[in-house]
């Protein structure tokens, strides 16, 4: 396919046809990264980043356990100075 760089502020851009995007499986308003290496150009799709709170959230409470040395050391109480709340 062959397309032209425009002008976009002080930057330049492309087209990128519908069709192209469904095959890559991108629709507007998806995040993408774009890389050269080479001088080639490529565009794909940005891993997604998620907080732990959307992590933990999306994890099923049954699908985390805690062995009886884990339950054992959350309940010690503390021997030093540490900070507990």
């Amino acid at each position: 396919m062959l397309s032209n760089i425009r002008n976009w502020g002080n930057s330049g851009g492309t087209l990128l046809p519908a069709g192209l995007l469904a095959k890559a499986g991108l629709q507007i308003g998806d995040p993408i990264e774009v890389d050269e290496k080479n001088g080639v150009i490529s565009i794909r799709a940005a891993e997604p980043k998620y907080t732990l709170a959307e992590l933990l959230a999306s994890s099923p409470a049954e699908s985390v356990s805690l062995s009886q040395e884990d339950t054992e050391w959350l309940n010690e109480a503390p021997v030093g100075r540490e900070v507990t709340k």
